[in-house]
């Protein structure tokens, strides 16, 4: 299983791109979110159940537009990169994902904000 994200162009609906990466490593990154005290500030549109304390990760970057995306991921990458081993030590035991990979794809979804057309983002699991 794995969550997906996509960056369009408000104006067009043209995909700047697409990115997924394993549920393995979204403790990463709600544990980064929780570091940059940016975690669960966003509206919940379906509340928390017990199983469930919060809700998942991709609902704070969906929606959101390039600008806010961008700060909201150049948070995370920095919070992981600053504390890679900590991290690393979060690198599933099956092997699929790691915090390597994941600050590589978080990169490449930061690059791609870089635009000056207005986007958006759209994220699932």
């Amino acid at each position: 299983m794995s969550w997906d994200a996509e960056l369009t162009v408000d104006r067009t609906g043209e995909s700047i791109g697409e990115w997924n990466s394993t549920h393995n490593t979204n403790r990463m990154i709600a544990w980064a979110l929780d570091d940059i005290d940016r975690a669960w500030t966003f509206p919940l549109t379906v509340e928390p159940t017990p199983r469930r304390k919060r809700p998942p990760w991709w609902w704070a970057l969906d929606d959101l537009n390039g600008a806010e995306g961008a700060r909201l991921l150049s948070g995370v990458i920095g919070d992981m990169e600053a504390n890679i081993e900590v991290f690393r030590e979060m690198n599933p035991d099956n092997g699929w994902g790691d915090a390597d990979s994941l600050v590589s794809v978080l990169r490449s979804m930061l690059a791609a904000c870089l635009t000056e057309e207005p986007t958006t983002w759209n994220l699932w699991g």
